[in-house]
């Protein structure tokens, strides 16, 4: 494995931030140039809007890095990225409604379910470690069900919100057809089960307490006072 120091991490963070955001910009343009293959398929606004949700949101991870207030885990920021970008370039590029591909939503979809399982699983180990003493989630095995079944309701909630945008803009911008919610439920089936899978490999030999010392905290200001600055 390998070591960074303080000081390499911080360089790495930001490298990878601002390839990030390059992509994002990248994909803004495209379609803001009309030449995005997915406006074939999706109102301009929508990618546009998309493009910059995201770009924002993928901020968050190393502005939280780069002040030391969070560090995650690699393969946690590893998923999420891959996620955000797979929906996002997807979109733009017309993946999703295209006809040789047919299979590239449910893909899609199943990244994502895995991406909301991540989150889940983290936040569970998270609760194990600072609950009290005398309250416990259970064994690994449990914990590995409620990620599933969380997970699970996630999507359904998902699934009703899609609907509901589609309602209030008054054209199909996130449902696809008649059988697209049952397809993508089964989508969620699929990746929280391999997310599951996934956390077994994860906690093998250890604990959820273990997991969850893979994530750090820190009061950035305490540790500028620390420091005297």
């Amino acid at each position: 494995m390998i070591h960074m120091t303080e000081e390499g991490d911080r360089k790495f963070t930001i490298a990878v931030w601002i390839i990030e955001e390059i992509i994002f910009a990248i994909m803004f343009w495209t379609v803001a140039a009309d030449i995005a293959r997915g406006l074939r398929w999706h109102p301009a606004w929508y990618l546009e809007a998309t493009c910059i949700a995201f770009a924002l949101i993928s901020c968050v991870i190393p502005v939280l890095r780069l002040v030391d207030a969070v560090k995650m885990p690699w393969w946690f920021n590893f998923l999420l990225m891959a996620d955000v970008y797979v929906y996002t370039i997807s979109l733009c590029l017309g993946f999703y409604m295209d006809p040789d591909i047919p299979w590239w939503g449910f893909f899609g979809h199943v990244l994502s379910s895995m991406s909301v399982g991540a989150i889940v699983f983290l936040a569970l180990c998270l609760i194990e470690k600072h609950s009290p003493a005398h309250v416990t989630l259970g064994s690994n095995a449990a914990i590995h069900c409620y990620t599933l079944m969380i997970s699970l309701a996630f999507g359904g909630i998902w699934e009703v919100m899609e609907g509901y945008v589609d309602v209030l803009v008054g054209q199909s911008v996130m449902v696809y057809g008649d059988f697209d919610t049952l397809d993508d439920l089964r989508a969620d089936l699929v990746g929280s089960v391999i997310m599951v899978i996934l956390a077994t490999f994860i906690m093998k030999g250890r604990t959820a307490i273990d997991v969850a010392d893979t994530t750090v905290f820190r009061n950035p200001r305490k540790k500028k006072e620390d420091r005297g600055d």
